[in-house]
């Protein structure tokens, strides 16, 4: 039986299995964000959590702009955790070494700045942000596709078109569309004139 994944180790190599850890960049990292952010989110959120989370991506804008925003708040946690437990454990008094105690106990739980160790708030407003970025990428792909597909679809429109046109008829539709007066909206086309004509 495999041991369920960690997701609470610091960089360089995990603790429970001696594997490497990686550094990823860009799409593949979003990707690899969105996966572990609903592994650590697996329980869901409360309303609450739910609501502080949407409040933290609006704050920033965008999900684009939150993610920087989140990196920087675990790292603070993970600073301020270990700078707390240094300083109790240099100090000599009994408050000190006793706080320092409560500071290590705190390090067999989830490590702060981990994302087991992350305010549920926040863990939810990364996973929203990193799915919410990757379907805005994979929208924009969709719609950079279906432009091009339009494109062609409207070249090859056109080619139709002209193929059984005799090169008369091209000659009038030119002369008409050069005509003074014409709409905008239809090359060589006048309403006054086309009333007269009727």
């Amino acid at each position: 039986m495999n041991p369920p994944p960690r997701i609470d180790h610091l960089r360089g190599r995990d603790g429970g299995g001696g594997r490497k850890t990686m550094i990823v960049h860009g799409r593949e990292a979003l990707g690899l964000a969105g996966q572990l952010m609903a592994q650590a989110n697996r329980r869901g959120g409360k309303k609450d959590e739910i609501r502080g989370a949407v409040r933290r991506i609006e704050r920033a804008g965008h999900p684009e702009a939150f993610l920087p925003e989140a990196a920087e708040l675990a790292q603070r946690a993970l600073r301020r955790s270990g700078s707390i437990a240094l300083e109790s454990l240099s100090q000599g008094s009994r408050r000190r070494a006793e706080a320092a105690g409560r500071e290590l106990e705190k390090l067999r739980k989830p490590l702060p700045g981990s994302l087991a160790g992350l305010n549920p708030a926040l863990r939810l407003a990364i996973e929203m942000a990193t799915h919410e970025e990757a379907e805005r990428e994979a929208l924009e792909g969709e719609l950079k596709e279906l432009e091009a597909r339009w494109r062609e679809a409207e070249e090859i429109a056109r080619i139709a078109d002209n193929l059984f046109l005799p090169d008369s008829v091209e000659e009038f539709i030119e002369d008409e569309r050069a005509r003074p007066g014409a709409d905008p909206a239809r090359p060589g086309f006048d309403p006054a004139n086309a009333a007269k004509n009727a």
